[in-house]
């Protein structure tokens, strides 16, 4: 499978080795035909009109919108929107894809995901945490806040103590036995098979809490809080797993941001059990932001720094399930779209300078959504109602 370039933006649907060669001064130039048989060639939009033409003499943009859906797949030709194609797209659904390469940093192993074939495969420091369902369809990557594996020799699990705080505390394990909590916290928890995973969340006061084992009970983990995150093996001590950290920024954010108007558009899937997190913000680099945000409330909204003064709540997030949203911003507007609704809109914003584009956490490094996100798509327009509905459905 080959891959095309547009303003720098690869798209791996794209068979170059299937695209036959063409004579277009735009593209082959004195040198004649551009041949893009078995190589990735760099197209501009406009070069792409050219190739094109090339094959069929197509002139208006709705011919040529057409012309990428028909050549290309929708994958490209639902991306041609009122003749404008994204300056940015993120597929995170491949470890080789191109938000990894250099952008996404964490100090630590990841945690074990579920691969395509359905094995459970370990992450080391700053490998991205592309994660599959049991059903082989992926999830997207995972981007996580730090947490700590407290159980000893946790991928066989035998009876041990922990100390606990006054706070909740998430348990987890795969296998057909079944683990009974007792002292600072009581509950059981029953495995339900050798490859699904159960939890349960308990609140626990200051003290020891026994965990007494009976039968298989494998890749077993407790954290604080009620998220249940990315199992992490142990073995004679706990293990602590930090922060997934995703920013682009300088040069490659000036190169597909445009700072009086855009688009950007996130797929993307949040646990049932979290207090919120950003999906993405754009950011001067310091405390004027501009994010997509899941509240507390449970909540997709649009909320900003001071400067901005922009607040766009929309509708309640479905956990577990991938939800569509796009913001799009220009002067004295910003509009939320989600699942094919875009009423949600703020007509009193100020745009603001940007310097940085953070993914899946806070220009702190904070409160990250604890889930998903399989793609990212910037524009460099601000789109219409319509447009955000019809991409968010």
């Amino acid at each position: 499978m080959g891959s095309i370039m547009i303003n720098g933006v690869e798209f791996p649907a794209v068979r170059i080795d299937e695209l036959p060669a063409i004579a277009s001064p735009a593209i082959g130039g004195a040198a004649g035909p551009v041949m893009l048989g078995g190589q990735a060639g760099r197209l501009t939009p406009d070069q792409i009109k050219d190739y094109l033409n090339g094959l069929g003499g197509i002139a208006s943009e709705d011919d040529v919108a057409a012309a990428l859906l028909a050549t290309f797949g929708a994958g490209i030709g639902g991306m041609w929107r009122n003749g404008v194609m994204p300056t940015l797209d993120l597929d995170f659904t491949s470890r080789n894809g191109a938000p990894f390469k250099g952008n996404l940093t964490r100090s630590s192993v990841g945690g074990y995901v579920r691969n395509s074939s359905g094995a459970m495969v370990p992450t080391a420091n700053s490998e991205p945490l592309v994660d599959f369902g049991a059903d082989g369809k992926p999830l997207g990557t995972g981007f996580f806040g730090p947490y700590t594996q407290l159980l000893l020799n946790s991928g066989a699990l035998s009876t041990q103590n922990v100390t606990t705080t006054a706070q909740s505390y998430t348990l987890s394990f795969w296998g057909t036995g079944s683990v009974t909590l007792s002292g600072s916290a009581t509950g059981t928890l029953v495995g339900t098979g050798t490859d699904n995973r159960v939890s349960l969340t308990v609140t626990a006061t200051a003290g020891a809490l026994t965990l007494t084992v009976s039968g298989t009970v494998t890749r077993a983990m407790l954290t604080a809080g009620n998220v249940v995150y990315p199992y992490v093996e142990s073995a004679g001590a706990t293990v602590a797993r930090n922060l997934d950290s995703m920013l682009i920024g300088g040069a490659d954010f000036a190169d597909f941001c445009n700072p009086n108007e855009g688009t950007v558009f996130a797929e993307f899937m949040v646990p049932s059990s979290s207090s919120g997190g950003y999906i993405l913000s754009l950011s001067d680099g310091g405390s004027i932001n501009l994010s997509l945000v899941r509240t507390s409330a449970n909540l997709i909204s649009v909320q900003s720094s001071s400067g901005w003064a922009a607040t766009v709540i929309g509708p309640a997030i479905t956990p577990t399930a991938m939800m569509r949203a796009a913001l799009s911003y220009k002067a004295g507007e910003v509009r939320l779209g989600v699942n094919g609704v875009a009423t949600y809109v703020d007509t009193s914003i100020t745009l603001q300078a940007m310097t940085t584009l953070y993914i899946g956490r806070t220009q702190a490094g904070t409160q990250h959504p604890n889930g998903y996100i399989r793609r990212l798509t910037y524009w460099p327009k601000a789109l219409t109602q319509a447009q955000l509905e019809d991409m968010t459905r």
